[in-house]
């Protein structure tokens, strides 16, 4: 029988920004903004907000009160 394993709208939203830096949708000195992020996922800021601070903490992204 397969194991089916719930993720997270975070964790999406995770994966989804994850590949749009590496593979270079978002380039490296790109301003963005929660904001823009909401708007451009179609989520609310929560899930991008867990997102962003798992972005930051395994160094793919800096925020800083200018934007991420």
């Amino acid at each position: 029988m397969l194991d089916h394993k719930t993720v997270s709208l975070a964790e999406q939203v995770f994966d989804r920004l994850e590949n749009d830096i590496l593979t270079g949708k978002y380039g490296r000195g790109d301003v963005l903004t929660e904001l823009k992020l909401v708007t451009d996922l179609g989520v609310s800021r929560t899930p991008v907000r867990e997102a962003l601070h798992r972005l930051e903490q395994e160094h793919v992204i800096e925020i800083t009160p200018k934007g991420i």
